[in-house]
């Protein structure tokens, strides 16, 4: 289970400890981080969320790693991760903006233009005759206002997926924090010797050279946000 980590004085949250090397330069205050790290033990479904006001926040760890993969196209393969792997696909041409718009749209905006619509006309016919019939400058306040819904909607899917990688982040900290404990002493007592586990290439691209210190508690994994890679001990 994890619990509390020792230090001079007393005892401190492990999902604390985590909090703060996981947001490390964040700018967000102890007072904050503390409450983060709660939310995320606690485990409620957006409380980190919640307590951050379902707003973006800086995280430094974050950016570095989203420009690492970017620079080598190596991605996590990961579902929250793949809301950052390419810009949204906006819309451009006449059919693409009319081909999203629905037939009471599409024959008020024939009405405003005096296009008549043969009578009969399915919704595919219209489409096609308006895009014959309008010009780029007519069709583009309807590409405005769809292409900021898609901004809108991929900004808020982003946003939910960063809450989730930070959580799963804060979790895995935590845990292989007190893991290194235990393997650290297997390490020095017993022999044993520490690997990585469930290791992906984009783990890869930050721990090649990985080796397990039995000093240094913060030398573990997670790699990256989201990373899922463990510790192991072999003979």
């Amino acid at each position: 289970m994890i619990g509390y980590q020792k230090i001079q004085g007393g005892y401190v949250s492990s999902y604390f400890t985590a909090a703060k090397q996981v947001l490390n330069c964040s700018g967000l205050s102890e007072f904050t981080l503390q409450r983060v790290a709660e939310a995320v033990e606690s485990q409620q479904p957006g409380a980190v969320s919640e307590l951050l006001n379902n707003q973006d926040f800086n995280w430094p760890w974050f950016d570095e790693c989203r420009q690492r993969f970017q620079n080598s196209s190596v991605w996590p393969d990961l579902p929250a991760w793949s809301w950052f792997e390419e810009e949204p696909d906006l819309l451009k041409g006449k059919k693409d903006v009319l081909s999203k718009l629905p037939t009471k749209i599409l024959r008020n905006i024939a009405t405003r233009h005096q296009i008549t619509i043969p009578k009969g006309s399915k919704v595919a016919d219209i489409r096609v005759l308006l895009a014959r019939k309008l010009t780029e400058e007519q069709i583009l306040p309807y590409r405005t206002i769809l292409n900021q819904r898609i901004i809108d909607k991929d900004e808020a899917e982003r946003l939910q997926a960063k809450f989730s990688l930070l959580e799963s982040s804060i979790r895995s900290l935590a845990y292989n924090s007190q893991r290194h404990e235990q393997l650290a002493m297997m390490v020095i007592d017993m022999g044993f010797n520490v690997t990585l586990s469930d290791i992906d290439p984009a783990a890869e691209l930050f721990s090649k050279n990985y080796q397990f210190n039995v000093r240094n508690s913060k030398n573990v994994p997670p790699f990256y946000p989201g990373d899922t890679t463990s510790l192991s001990s072999v003979r």
